[in-house]
């Protein structure tokens, strides 16, 4: 028979062998094959760096950006807008990491790249900030993208007009949670996406380590992975909950506190 400690340890060890098993199932899959790639003129008119455009093929599911973003660091969070898109060429520096991270830095970080669908019509991506602690995180999208429908009557203050069309859309955990327009715990955007090449832009800032883990998804393949996330979360709890009355219960009639 088992003593106290150890079965309160089997308990424990059932806990964690439960939690890798849910980690293993929702962890997102990468795709390995890189998107076509082309060298187009921005839409502010300076020409694109080399191999930054991202094409919007069917092939990519949960691709990692990093290596097609290029980025510019304002250690006195001098620049507006308007003043990061217009700064030179030389003043912007490529990522080389498909997931860049920079550490601790209080500086703010300006993103910019482009995305190219090549269809004839729009299609809907997600474009996923896979790092919930960042405090803001600011993607402007363009004016060739309709208007999200959280916002049609301009009252949600995490979707706010900027500079020549373009559309503030804000996240970070010092923002209010409860106005995204998906409420999920990474910051999200989902984009409809019409023909042609478009020029995002972003704003990040934090207090935190400075993860830059941008992915795009096609919305279908996002909301499976969500799917398949809740469900598997959620046989978890559901068995922790279990374990956690069943416990309860031994120890009201056994009186053994190893149990609590």
């Amino acid at each position: 028979m088992q003593s106290a400690p150890s079965r309160r340890f089997s308990s424990v060890r059932a806990g964690v062998v439960l939690m890798t098993i849910a980690l293993g199932f929702t962890a997102p899959l990468r795709s390995d094959s890189p998107p076509s790639q082309t060298d187009a003129g921005g839409a502010d008119g300076d020409k694109t760096q080399a191999g930054l455009e991202i094409v919007l093929g069917d092939e990519l599911r949960d691709y990692a950006i990093g290596r097609h973003i290029a980025y510019l660091v304002d250690p006195e969070h001098a620049l507006d807008f308007n003043a990061a898109r217009t700064q030179a060429s030389t003043a912007w520096q490529t990522a080389r990491e498909d997931l860049p991270a920079f550490g601790f830095d209080p500086a703010t970080y300006w993103l910019r790249f482009d995305l190219h669908n090549p269809a004839s019509t729009p299609r809907d991506w997600v474009l996923e900030l896979a790092y919930p602690l960042l405090d803001e995180v600011d993607l402007y999208v363009p004016p060739s993208l309709p208007v999200a429908d959280a916002n049609r009557g301009g009252e949600n203050p995490l979707i706010q007009s900027a500079a020549d069309g373009y559309t503030l859309h804000s996240r970070g955990d010092l923002r209010e949670f409860q106005k995204r327009d998906v409420q999920h715990r990474d910051s999200v955007f989902p984009l409809e996406v019409p023909p042609g090449t478009h020029r995002f832009y972003a704003r990040v800032r934090t207090s935190s380590s400075v993860n830059l883990y941008f992915s795009l998804w096609q919305a279908e393949d996002f909301l499976d992975r969500v799917y398949s996330e809740q469900l598997v979360l959620g046989l978890y709890y559901g068995v922790m909950v279990v374990m956690t009355i069943y416990n309860f219960f031994l120890f009201i009639f056994i009186r053994d506190r190893s149990y609590l």
